[in-house]
C-alpha cells in the first residue's frame, strides 16, 4: 500500500503523445527545471541514437549522467553489471519474393527459415505444422503483455517461424519494437534466444501479409547479427543530507531515440538533480538511472539487490521514491494519409495523481493502476509516485526530440519544483 499523504499521491501518468520540432536550445542551469532547459537535454538524449541495453549510445548516455550528476554536486559513478546481448545487423523478411519492413523479437533466433505463410487462428493451429505463421494485429503486442505465449503456442503447434503485425498504442500503423519477456520459469527470453524465429511487422502492412499467408504464400525470416557477452552500465548518485532517504529513478535504454518515451524523464532526471543540488534539503538522495528497461526491466532490479542496501537504505527510512517513467510531457499529433502533423497540445490521455500537478493541460487525475518498472517499486513495498505510460511513436523510429518541446515540459519542471518544495518542508 502508498502511505503518501494527499499532496503526495501516487503520480501516474500515461503519455500518447507528441511534439513539434522545436530548435536545440541550451542549458540554462540557473532555471534547471525550465522548459529550455529541459529540452536540450532531450535534444542531448537523443543524439545518442540508438539506446538498446549495452550499445555505445547507451554506455555514452550512462557515462554523460554521471558526468552531469557529479556537476549537480552529486558523488556519482556508473554501475556496470553484465549480460548477454544480441548486437543486430538486419532483419530480412520476404514474402512471395518481396521485402517487408520487419524488426526481430527479441532476444532474436538468428537461424535463417523458409516455408509458406500460414494464417495464425488461436481457435484452431491445426494449419501451422512446417509453416511460418502470421499473426494479425489482434495478437500482437508491444510490450511483456503475453508476445512470449503467443511464440510458444505457435512453437508447440509446430510452425517453424512467426510473423506478426504488432500494433502500437496509437494509429500510426507504424513497425513497433516489441520488449523482451522473462519466461516464468526461468530468465530466458530476455538473454535467450527465442524457439522460432520472429519477425516483427507495421499494421499498415497487415492487409497484403494476411492476403499472402491466406494464399499460403512462400516467406523467409533472417536475421543478422553478433551475440556478445557484454558489460552495461546503471549510474547511481548520492547526495548526503539527513538520515531519511529520497529515491529517484528513470530507465534510461530502449529500442531506438526514445526522445518522447526515455528522453523526457532523463531530463526531468537531470534538472531535478541540479535544483536539489542548487537548494537546502533536509533529506539525503539517491538517484538511479536503470539500463535493461527493454530486457524484463533487467537493470532496475539492482536497486534493491545492492545499491540501497549499500548504503542502508530500506523502506523505512525512505519518505518517497520518484519514478520519472516514460512518455512525459509528449504532445498529440494528427495522422494525415501517410504524414503526422505536431498538435501545439498534450495528449487527451496523460494521467497523475499529486496535486502539485494539479492544472497542467492534458493531465488527468487518476489512480489504482501502475505500468512500467513502478509496478516493481509498488510490489517491493516502498512509497511512491511516478511517471508511467506511452506516446503516439512509442517504440517506433519516429520517437526523436520532437515529440516534446520547451512549452510542453515547462509545467510539468514547474510540478516537481512544486512537490519536492512541499516534501522537504513536510507539508
Amino acid at each position: 500500500m502508498l502511505k503518501l499523504p494527499v499532496y503526495l499521491l501516487v503520480l501516474l501518468c500515461f503519455s500518447l503523445v507528441f511534439a513539434s520540432c522545436a530548435p536545440a536550445v541550451q542549458p540554462v542551469y540557473a532555471k534547471p527545471l525550465s522548459g529550455a532547459s529541459l529540452y536540450a537535454d532531450v535534444v542531448k538524449y537523443t543524439a545518442f541514437e540508438n539506446h538498446r541495453t549495452a550499445s555505445p549510445g547507451d554506455i555514452a548516455t550512462s557515462e554523460w549522467l554521471a558526468s552531469e550528476l557529479n556537476k549537480a554536486g552529486f558523488k556519482a559513478e556508473v554501475r556496470s553489471w553484465k549480460l548477454k546481448q544480441f548486437f543486430l545487423s538486419g532483419c530480412d523478411l520476404k514474402v512471395d519474393g518481396a521485402s517487408v519492413e520487419s524488426f526481430p523479437g527479441w532476444y532474436p533466433n538468428a537461424a535463417p527459415v523458409t516455408a509458406a505463410l500460414a494464417v495464425y487462428d488461436d481457435g484452431d493451429t491445426g494449419n501451422l505444422k512446417g509453416k511460418i505463421a502470421y499473426a494479425g494485429p489482434k495478437y500482437g503486442a508491444i510490450s511483456n503483455t503475453g508476445g512470449i505465449k503467443l511464440v510458444e503456442k505457435i512453437r508447440d503447434a509446430g510452425a517453424v517461424g512467426l510473423v506478426v503485425a504488432c500494433h502500437g498504442t496509437a494509429d500510426n500503423g507504424l513497425l513497433v519494437a516489441a520488449n523482451a519477456e522473462m519466461k516464468s520459469t526461468g530468465p530466458e527470453y530476455y538473454q535467450a534466444a527465442l524457439p522460432i524465429p520472429v519477425a516483427l511487422v507495421a499494421t499498415n502492412d497487415d492487409a497484403r501479409l494476411a492476403a499472402a499467408a491466406q494464399a499460403g504464400k512462400s516467406a523467409s525470416i533472417t536475421v543478422t547479427g553478433e551475440t556478445r557477452e557484454v558489460t552495461a552500465n546503471n549510474v547511481v548518485g548520492i547526495l548526503k543530507g539527513g538520515d531519511k532517504w529520497v529515491i529517484v529513478t528513470t530507465p534510461i535504454s530502449g529500442w531506438f531515440k526514445c526522445g518522447g518515451e526515455r528522453g523526457t524523464g532523463v531530463a526531468l532526471f537531470l534538472g531535478l538533480a541540479r535544483w536539489i543540488g542548487m537548494n537546502s534539503h533536509k533529506y539525503s538522495y539517491i538517484f538511479i538511472g536503470n539500463s535493461g528497461h527493454e530486457l524484463a526491466y533487467v537493470g532496475s532490479h539492482f536497486a534493491p539487490d545492492e545499491y540501497l542496501p549499500a548504503y542502508n537504505i530500506n523502506k523505512d527510512n525512505v519518505a518517497c521514491w520518484f519514478h520519472l517513467g516514460a512518455s512525459i510531457a509528449c504532445r498529440s499529433w494528427q495522422k494525415d494519409g501517410a504524414n503526422f502533423k505536431p498538435l501545439d497540445v498534450p495528449n487527451d490521455a496523460y494521467f497523475l495523481a499529486a496535486s502539485s500537478f494539479v492544472g497542467v493541460k492534458g493531465l488527468y487525475m487518476g489512480t489504482g493502476t501502475y505500468a512500467g518498472e513502478l509496478v516493481n517499486i509498488v510490489k517491493w513495498g516502498y512509497t511512491a509516485c511516478g511517471f508511467f505510460g506511452s506516446n503516439y511513436f512509442f517504440h517506433t523510429r519516429m520517437d526523436t526530440e520532437q515529440e516534446t518541446s520547451p512549452a510542453l515540459l515547462e509545467p510539468v519542471g514547474d510540478g516537481l519544483i512544486k512537490f519536492f518544495t512541499a516534501l522537504e518542508a513536510g507539508k
